[in-house]
């Protein structure tokens, strides 16, 4: 394997490093839930995911405010605030939901 082949292999590379961790701990619950068989524990590490992805989208608007404060221009990121918005209300639902099944052993009816 050549050098230049080594840079392919890094994934996520576009998230930022505590977003990273965030989603790389929901990515081991999520997996590791096949093992030991909890539903709940992969509902939780999808809602982790859903979590660092948000907080992801979240710095990543907030630097484009910084930048576009920095050079004195009007220009807001809002479909990065929209899709912040949607990651975290993602993140909120399935979280609650592990949590209400978590805690009652079943999933709430519809």
């Amino acid at each position: 394997m050549d050098i230049k082949d080594v840079t392919a292999l890094v994934h996520f590379r576009e998230l930022h490093f505590l977003p990273r961790a965030i989603f790389f701990i929901g990515t081991v619950c999520f997996i590791g839930a096949s093992f030991v068989k909890l539903f709940v524990l992969g509902m939780f590490g999808v809602g982790v995911m859903f979590a660092a992805t948000a907080l992801n989208l979240t710095i990543n608007s907030l630097e484009g405010l910084y930048f576009a404060i920095k050079e004195k221009v009007f220009d807001v990121p809002v479909m990065l605030i929209l899709q912040a918005l949607i990651a975290t209300g993602l993140a909120l639902v399935v979280l609650g939901l592990a949590h209400y099944y978590y805690l009652n052993g079943a999933l709430p009816p519809l």
